[in-house]
């Protein structure tokens, strides 16, 4: 790489400090997130059938606005090989009559014909279909939550920012991919031994084919996926690198992207292609913070070569041309345009025009999360990835105590403890009263005493789940008391919540960027405080989960929607005011219940309309305080309100589309808001 003037260097080096204070973080806060989903794997991987495997752009270390979380679910019951004869039950790649990146999965003809619904007669002999494997295993997500769907080899939850892919594994490197174990790197990038290591992982198979002309996909067809491979040539990046790779997901998803045109036909996966033949033909010393404007400009005049020849080869298999078929001639001429523009001169400041940028452009050299410690800079905003419900954790908590009583370093001891609180918080919903029934392990004991146990049980959960953040874990806490008519006790939780929400805070949601809530200043909790202390003292998260009402200790109408029976998560403040009205009302003081839910009203209409998954939660305990107070005619009004939203807003329409069909209840729930809309 040629040196680039003064200003080029100057701009860099204040590029990547801005980067490192505001959007990617400091080498060590990378570190830290990649460590986080180390031992994510690590907790779930310890029974035999599958493994779990956490990928995308968090897992690689990076959080920036709208990075995915994507799960790799590694299924072993099917042994795969590559031109290996071997008896018994066994599956054998073809890559011979299938597109480049693709291979068939060829099996016994005893076994294929056992099952047809996962394998497909062909002139080839038996064949493990990709469109049966995925139909098969979307059975399980729309009995246990509806709200999934298909798109490409994933199954994806329509609610929250999650993709689990599910994946066969051939322990050996395919011969279609021999030739990137050989070919010549003028930059020595990656070291043999980097090549050894992923070698012996060999190659993932995702249920998913390549697509005709006509864009019909091939049902019989698995993508090749070197995400295994990939993670650890990530991880082996230094900062500059990872910095860079950043900025070119940023350019595609804020710029690119932003042209209607152009919209969705790139994505993330080609800028990290692309910067893996960049790496291999570079001087490593080259990747320095001066230089970083520098290296983003060679990505993007390797990109304008790409799309002018309309060939963007696979980083390890090159006759896969990833974009074959998919810009045409328009987009093409567009893009080629707009990348011509970034390397004229000047050019190169159209970046700062991202919105992810803005503080840039302004020279503003704040932290989002100014005074936190390096620990929970990292690892706070990833605290919610472990509280998505899909995940089903409580018979993992024995190994994760385990680890936080070991003689392991702190930072493992603190990301354990937050698995922990997570399994404590899941187990909640699987506790139920016996009511008497006699099948209850505690048959012998009469009905009273254990009813008793049990609620002793559940209050020592709940006791427990207080650690988890500021105010979530003392409101679910106060729902117990209610649902049990302990109306005053739940005084002094709902007193300690308003005082711990007047003071700012890290807001965790799993449907909002995480937000530093300013309010008023204080100083930051030392480091040598415990880092549940930190936990319990700086964040505050949605309150709570999707908790099943109807079976469990939340047992009250009032407490979740009468229609789906569930607690819908929502802002701590709507959740604090709705309890404030209902324990006013129970007790018969209508003065202060009217005003709780005046205060409700307001928090409703003024705080959650940024996101429609939110809005609709927070309105539905609105509707449930209005119905109890017999305010009819503002119960239709809000109704209203909240269908033109969902008619409105292009996700919601979306994500309702994609329940309809796989969870009635939700389906119900949407239509009778939607009826209200005359």
């Amino acid at each position: 790489m040629e040196t680039r003037n003064e200003e080029l260097e100057t701009a860099s080096i204040e590029l990547y400090r801005y980067m490192c204070n505001v959007l990617v973080g400091s080498e060590k806060i990378v570190r830290y997130r990649r460590l986080f989903f180390k031992l994510f794997d690590e907790t779930w991987n310890t029974q035999h059938g599958f493994e779990l495997i956490s990928s995308g752009s968090k897992s690689e270390g990076l959080d920036l606005h709208g990075s995915d979380f994507d799960v790799m679910t590694l299924h072993k019951c099917f042994k795969v090989y590559e031109n290996i004869e071997s008896s018994g039950f066994a599956v054998n790649i073809e890559t011979n009559n299938a597109q480049p990146g693709f291979a068939l999965l060829k099996v016994p003809e005893s076994f294929g014909k056992f099952c047809p619904l996962l394998f497909t007669k062909t002139d080839n002999g038996y064949l493990l279909s990709s469109r049966k494997m995925k139909d098969l295993l979307m059975v399980k997500p729309r009995l246990y939550n509806g709200a999934f769907s298909i798109h490409g080899p994933s199954v994806c939850h329509n609610e929250v920012d999650l993709d689990r892919v599910y994946s066969l594994q051939c322990n050996t490197w395919p011969f279609v991919a021999k030739n990137w174990l050989l070919r010549n790197r003028s930059s020595e990038w990656p070291p043999q031994e980097l090549i050894d290591n992923i070698t012996e992982q060999g190659v993932l198979l995702v249920p998913v084919g390549s697509k005709s002309s006509s864009n019909d996909v091939n049902e019989l067809e698995w993508r090749m996926s070197f995400s295994l491979s990939e993670k650890v040539l990530i991880h082996s990046f230094n900062h500059v690198q990872i910095i860079c790779y950043a900025l070119l997901k940023i350019y595609l998803k804020e710029i690119v992207n932003s042209k209607n045109i152009l919209s969705k036909l790139l994505c993330s996966y080609y800028m990290k292609t692309l910067l893996f033949w960049i790496l291999e033909e570079t001087d490593g010393s080259k990747w320095t913070s001066e230089n970083l404007i520098h290296c983003f400009l060679v990505c993007v005049k390797r990109l304008l070569y790409l799309i002018s020849c309309n060939y963007f080869p696979n980083y390890f298999i090159p006759a896969h041309n990833m974009i074959d078929g998919k810009l045409s001639n328009e987009a093409r001429n567009e893009l080629i345009r707009m990348l011509n523009g970034v390397l004229s001169d000047k050019g190169w400041e159209n970046i700062f025009y991202a919105n992810s940028l803005d503080g840039f452009r302004a020279r503003l050299s704040f932290n989002q999360l100014n005074g936190y410690n390096v620990f929970d800079k990292a690892i706070f905003p990833l605290y919610m990835t472990l509280e998505v419900k899909y995940f089903d954790f409580e018979h993992k908590c024995k190994h994760v105590i385990h680890r936080i009583v070991s003689s392991l370093p702190k930072s493992v001891k603190n990301i354990c403890a937050l698995q922990f609180l997570c399994f404590n918080y899941s187990s909640l919903s699987n506790i139920k009263f016996c009511n008497g029934d006699h099948k209850c392990r505690r048959a012998k004991q009469s009905h009273n005493k254990c009813t008793y146990i049990t609620y002793r049980l559940i209050l020592a959960k709940l006791i427990i789940n207080t650690y988890s953040d500021a105010a979530s874990g003392w409101l679910l806490l106060a729902a117990f008391f209610y649902n049990h008519r302990e109306h005053f006790k739940m005084f002094p939780l709902l007193d300690l919540v308003t005082a711990q929400l007047s003071i700012d805070r890290l807001y965790l949601s799993l449907h909002l960027k995480t937000n530093f809530i300013h309010t008023l200043s204080r100083k930051r909790l030392s480091a040598k405080c415990s880092f549940l202390k930190r936990l319990r003292q700086e964040v505050i998260k949605d309150v709570p989960y999707n908790i099943d009402t109807k079976n469990t200790f939340l047992a009250h109408e009032n407490l979740g929607n009468s229609i789906v029976h569930v607690f819908l998560p929502c802002n701590p403040v709507v959740i604090l005011h709705y309890f404030s009205f209902l324990v006013h009302y129970e007790l018969g003081d209508n003065f202060q219940a009217d005003r709780q839910l005046r205060m409700l009203q307001n928090t409703v209409q003024n705080t959650v309309s940024g996101n429609p998954h939110l809005y609709v939660n927070a309105n539905c305990y609105l509707m449930r305080a209005l119905i109890v107070s017999n305010d009819l005619a503002e119960f239709r009004l809000t109704c209203l309100r909240v269908a033109r939203m969902m008619k409105q807003s292009d996700e919601y329409k979306t994500f309702l589309e994609d329940v309809s069909s796989g969870n009635n209840k939700i389906a119900l729930l949407a239509r009778m808001t939607q009826n209200f809309d005359g």
